[in-house]
């Protein structure tokens, strides 16, 4: 009987031992490819920090030595100019020590740049204020002016850019590309003239005969002076919208133009790639397949250059201050050239070069964000 047992049923234990050995070392075995592959893929994600920090590294210090170079130029131009600040006055103690002309143009330049680095940017000869003071009270003004014009360029030059290149050689996408091209090439004081004459010139005479009421636009300042400050909060709020209409309008053509042609340009790229093919094998509508597949790997070059055009938009909203007499950077700026203020021309220029450093290393860091690949790069 036992043989019998030992017979028919060993052969059953055997299998049973054998099948528990096989499920223990297949378990050990995916513990060990578990622990291999997050160890492989921590490695990884620390190897591709330590590249992007090093770019990042390497970027800043080349930004550095550029805005070095640009603060340089610029006192040395200052300096030679024969109607500049320091031959025009007489240096006293009171004076900062870089305008002192008794000394040689080296030294000036590192009283100065000692300065810039101890936040002592100097004296404005206009009004007596800090210059740093100065600057800062009006760099709010060309913020909000820039990031609103980048908002609104962005909410319609994406998807401009994108129906673009889904119509693309089209009929209506071939007028598209003819308007934003000589919105391209109009110059943006000239198109703020536009601007000017149509909305605050024209529009007003036209609603008046239409409606009866006459809607004016302002044209000039942030805000109206004659508003009491006893108004109501949502007052306040309006007369500055209707301020700002006409600068933040200007600055977002100008800026929209750029960003439709980046969107459609990495769109057609990004179309042909075999995952977009899988997509339309799938039969998946075409707003899905561009506005969401094809946009977010697109994503990355057009947040990169939209960055890079910030020196190109400050240029721009600078002309834009001076010609709405927005009370920013740009016009503190221009009117300190009309008034040889030595001290506030180089504030607002290594102010300017500051932002633009800012704003390349948020390119970096908002591509890295959006495409890891970035990171590896």
């Amino acid at each position: 009987m036992s043989g019998c047992f030992i017979k028919y049923h060993c052969p059953f234990l055997r299998l049973a031992l054998e099948y528990i050995s096989v499920c223990s070392d297949l378990q050990l075995y995916r513990i060990v490819t578990h622990h291999r592959c997050t160890e492989s893929t921590r490695r990884g994600t620390i190897k591709s920090m330590n590249v992007f920090a090093g770019r990042v590294l390497k970027k800043v210090i080349i930004l550095l030595v550029t805005l070095l170079g640009v603060t340089t130029v610029t006192f040395v131009l200052l300096n030679l100019h024969p109607g500049g600040t320091p031959d025009a006055v007489v240096f006293n103690k009171d004076m900062p020590r870089y305008l002192d002309r008794n000394v040689s143009l080296g030294t000036r330049y590192v009283r100065w740049l000692t300065g810039v680095f101890t936040l002592d940017w100097g004296i404005s000869s206009r009004d007596g204020l800090p210059v740093l003071h100065k600057l800062l009270r009006k760099l709010p003004a060309t913020l909000i002016l820039n990031l609103s014009g980048i908002l609104l360029a962005c909410a319609i030059g994406v998807p401009l850019g994108v129906l673009s290149a889904w119509k693309h050689e089209s009929k209506g996408e071939r007028l598209l590309s003819w308007v934003s091209f000589i919105i391209y090439s109009t110059p943006s004081y000239f198109l703020a003239l536009i601007l000017i004459i149509i909305f605050a010139i024209k529009l007003p005479d036209w609603t008046d005969s239409l409606l009866g009421t006459r809607w004016d636009i302002p044209i000039s300042g942030i805000r109206d002076p004659l508003l009491s400050s006893d108004a109501p909060l949502v007052a306040h709020c309006v007369d500055r919208l209707r301020h700002a209409a006409l600068p933040v309008v200007t600055l977002a053509l100008f800026f929209t133009v750029h960003v439709l042609r980046f969107t459609k340009a990495a769109i057609l790229e990004v179309r042909h790639k075999d995952w977009i093919t899988a997509t339309w094998a799938r039969g998946i509508s075409p707003w899905i397949v561009y506005y969401k597949h094809c946009l977010k790997n697109a994503l990355s070059p057009i947040l990169t250059v939209s960055f890079l055009m910030v020196p190109a938009l400050l240029g721009a909203s600078f002309i834009v201050e001076i010609v709405f007499a927005w009370p920013g950077l740009g016009f503190v700026t221009y009117r300190a050239v009309l008034e040889r203020d030595f001290a506030v021309i180089m504030g607002g220029v290594t102010m300017t070069a500051l932002i633009t450093l800012v704003a390349n290393i948020t390119a970096d860091a908002l591509a890295a964000a959006v495409d890891p690949r970035q990171r590896r790069k």
